[in-house]
């Protein structure tokens, strides 16, 4: 039985069955009992709970949504194989859930009990790597979907099946992977396998060696067509609906190049990009209510996600306590706004019965990572305006009038899966195509040339009155208090069109102009607020503040308490601490005095000047280095490769490093080194690493083209720790051939400076790697899990330079 429905379906029973509002969420009175085959009338859009008599004794409790007018359909997805599984959240409320497991996983009766008893979707979630533990001769080394063609993978997945099944499990009608290909999708059709979980829709980056380009992809379920994965379809006869673990931001991964602005309380806990402190997801809260508002004056439905994951054997645990207490967020803004809840598969089969296509969808989201600059971002991108219409995606950076970025659904798509460049994108074309000009109440509109395409223009904090030339979207108002109208120009529309505009709102002078002084950044969002500066920190500083009332002030990586008026209080400043957050007060509240003015214009002049001659100073600052690291090397040996982690970057960090990092020396061999893991960070002055939180992989690719007269090559690595960090780092050193375990190496410490104890040396037997790939792991010699990354002292894993030699 289906456990969505639309309030004007009338719902046939499969069994004698009973029906009450929800007990947690509504009021748990009964509503109507039928017989098995009987159709109960359609039923008042909420929450309910049906009661199935499935045999005699045998009782079958499940939740049951009716989707109305303005309502969220929303899914809970638990990434189990990382994090806690929330059961005494979700299953105390009886609620359902999407879980990913691994097959590890499935051999005890846990999930199998939460499928039978509470009606969860479980899902697999693997790659084509993942499957040895259902026939061994599944083995395959490549993570990527694409690597196999459809039959293969047909017979595969035949497999999983019968192997899940053996362990209780109802017949699979879907899976999750990172990964997925146009061979994947064939394979599902063949199977009548409905859902493909666990995309991830403005993700365009490689993790470790999976492949991701997902980007073009609707935030929404959506059918996915036979050209590309990536592109979305109306429904046919066989049908494949893609859905993702969370629903993203749709501007910041394509400002970034990276994909983790997600709605999800663990993702703003990110170990050393961590941006909440306390214990509250208040950044997530502040997601949650701006994606529920999307919803808002919708006839249709609009297809939410929340996912959660990490705490458990990744991350640090305050993200499980960040995670059950956004569960918790969800569960009472269900009590107060119009959501109901559905797992995957009954999302799969609404949609067969109720949608031709995904919805369509045009709403605001602010930047919920403000005062950082996580991957290079603005401090504050502002709000965005995201568009996902049936023939096209497009996306409105702040008070922009075209689209930052506009795909085509209409045209044919057929992009390698691997393929970073794609889809294609038609901002630029829309620039060339129509002029815009907005002077006061009058807007302009220019087409020279019929329009190949529509182009949406954004008139933003204002309404457009009068006639227009095409359909008109006004996206639901944020607490922000703006209002903003998009103007949809056909395809084939062109010449002149004048339109009056009234203004209806501003942006607020103390978000995007400053409180006294330009760089002091206050935005209120979500009852608090934040301040931060509109310049990169360059070095640390401090600012004495007093509290003009009572309030709360939250630092980075902790709470720093109360303050009473009048009440001295010292904000400190450096790269990554830039911003706080305070409880009880309005942004014409938080100003700067005299002194903190005076300071704030000292440090801009110096972040101005430490970027405009940067770059003129890197090679100076970086010479020394040079020199000192070549000493150290293996005497009567050659050098092959010599790296500059990241070396190329001035200052900040990207989620790819490959672009930054700097060749010193190259020999004959043809030899490349590369970071599989989260992109590298640049201090200035020549300090710079590759990094991840934990565990940095990295590969060194043509090992089989080294001339070495004894057949082994050294490798050295080279790490400083920062001075800003109270402990030296510490790291276990693993290298490995196809996962077997060539040399291993316990202890490394990095001292603060230039020394021999910076340097790790290791020689390894060139024939240990055939195919001419090592991968190496530098992993944190620390506890894996952390309770507070913070208050730990937890440390990144990260590597300045490294270097192939050979005799």
């Amino acid at each position: 039985m289906r456990y969505l429905f639309d309030r004007s379906e009338a719902i046939e029973l499969e069994c004698d069955a009973v029906i009450r509002r929800h007990p947690s969420l509504s009021d748990g009175a009964e509503v109507i009992r039928g017989r098995a085959g009987e159709t109960v009338p359609p039923l008042a859009p909420g929450h309910y709970l049906i009661s199935e008599t499935t045999a005699p004794g045998e009782e079958r409790v499940r939740y049951l949504g009716v989707a109305g007018r303005g309502y969220t359909v929303m899914q809970l997805t638990v990434g189990s194989f990382t994090s806690d599984t929330f059961d005494a959240v979700v299953h105390a409320n009886r609620v359902p859930v999407n879980y990913y497991v691994n097959l590890g996983q499935v051999n005890d009766s846990t999930f199998r009990g939460y499928e039978q008893d509470y009606g969860d979707a479980v899902y697999p979630h693997l790659m084509p790597n993942s499957l040895s533990p259902v026939d061994p001769a599944f083995a395959h080394h490549d993570a990527n979907w694409d690597s196999l063609d459809a039959e293969t993978i047909e017979t595969r997945l035949r497999a999983l099946d019968g192997f899940w099944r053996e362990r209780g499990f109802a017949p699979l009608h879907g899976i999750a992977t990172y990964t997925p290909s146009n061979s994947l999708v064939a394979a599902m059709k063949r199977l009548g396998w409905r859902v493909l979980h666990s995309v991830v829709p403005e993700q365009n980056w490689s993790d470790g060696r999976w492949a991701i380009n997902h980007w073009g992809m609707p935030n929404q379920p959506f059918y996915v067509s036979g050209e590309d994965f990536r592109k979305p379809a109306e429904r046919g006869e066989n049908n494949v609906i893609a859905m993702s673990m969370n629903s993203y931001h749709l501007y910041m991964p394509h400002v970034t190049h990276w994909g983790d602005n997600v709605l999800s309380p663990s993702h703003f806990l990110r170990w050393h990009r961590t941006v909440e402190s306390g214990p509250e997801p208040l950044r997530f809260g502040n997601f949650l209510r701006d994606y529920l508002a999307a919803a808002e004056g919708r006839e249709e439905p609009f297809f939410l996600i929340a996912g959660f994951e990490f705490g458990r054997t990744f991350g640090v645990r305050s993200m499980t306590k960040h995670n059950r207490r956004g569960l918790e967020l969800v569960l009472e803004a269900a009590k107060r706004h119009p959501v109901v809840f559905a797992t995957g598969r009954d999302v799969a089969l609404y949609y067969e019965r109720h949608q031709l296509a995904r919805p369509e969808a045009v709403f605001t989201q602010r930047d919920y990572l403000a005062g950082t600059r996580i991957m290079d971002k603005p401090v504050n991108s502002g709000p965005s305006i995201g568009m996902e219409m049936h023939a096209y995606k497009a996306v409105f950076a702040h008070l922009e009038p075209l689209p930052f970025y506009h795909y085509d659904y209409r045209e044919p798509w057929h992009y390698r899966a691997d393929d970073t460049a794609v889809p294609r994108d038609y901002a630029e074309e829309d620039r060339a195509a129509v002029e815009v000009r907005r002077s006061g109440d009058v807007l302009t509109l220019r087409a020279a040339k019929p329009l190949e395409r529509a182009v949406p223009v954004a008139v933003w904090d204002g309404e457009i009155a009068g006639d227009r030339p095409g359909r008109v979207f006004q996206p639901p108002q944020l607490d922000d208090g703006r209002m903003h109208t998009v103007l949809e120009l056909p395809a084939g529309w062109h010449g002149e069109c004048v339109l009056a505009v009234r203004n209806v709102s501003e942006p607020p002078a103390a978000e995007f102009a400053g409180s006294d002084h330009p760089a002091w950044r206050v935005q209120r969002i979500g009852g608090h607020c934040y301040l931060y500066l509109d310049f990169p920190a360059t070095r640390p500083f401090e600012i004495d503040w007093q509290a003009p009332a009572a309030c709360r002030i939250d630092a980075p990586d902790r709470v720093l308490g109360g303050f009473a008026a009048g009440e001295s209080v010292r904000l400190a400043f450096n790269a990554r601490r830039l911003w706080y957050r305070f409880h009880g007060l309005a942004p014409e509240a938080i100003r700067p005095g005299g002194d903190a003015m005076r300071k704030l214009s000292a440090e801009q002049r110096e972040s101005e000047r430490f970027f405009a001659e940067a770059r003129r100073d890197l090679p100076r600052d970086r010479r020394e280095l040079d020199e000192w690291f070549a000493a150290q090397l293996p005497a009567g040996e050659h050098v092959e490769l010599e790296l500059d982690c990241f070396g190329d970057n001035v200052f900040g960090e990207r989620s790819r490093a490959r672009p930054f990092d700097r060749i010193v020396r190259r020999g004959k061999a043809a030899l490349r080194a590369e970071e599989l893991s989260d992109g590298g960070i640049s201090l200035g002055h020549g300090r710079s690493f590759w990094v991840h939180p934990r565990s940095l992989h990295f590969e060194i690719v043509g090992l089989e083209t080294l001339a070495s007269a004894d057949g082994r090559f050294t490798l050295t690595l080279f790490t400083r720790t920062p001075k800003e960090e109270a402990k030296p780092f510490r790291y276990r050193l693993r290298i490995q051939h196809r996962g077997r375990l060539v040399a291993e190496f316990p202890a490394w410490v990095c001292p603060y400076d230039c020394s021999e104890g910076a340097l790790l040396q290791v020689r390894l037997p060139l024939d240990a790697f055939p195919d001419g790939v090592a991968d190496c792991h530098l992993a944190a010699d620390q506890r894996g899990v952390l309770d507070d990354w913070y208050r730990e002292g937890g440390f990144i894993a990260a590597l300045e330079r490294l270097a192939v030699t050979c005799r």
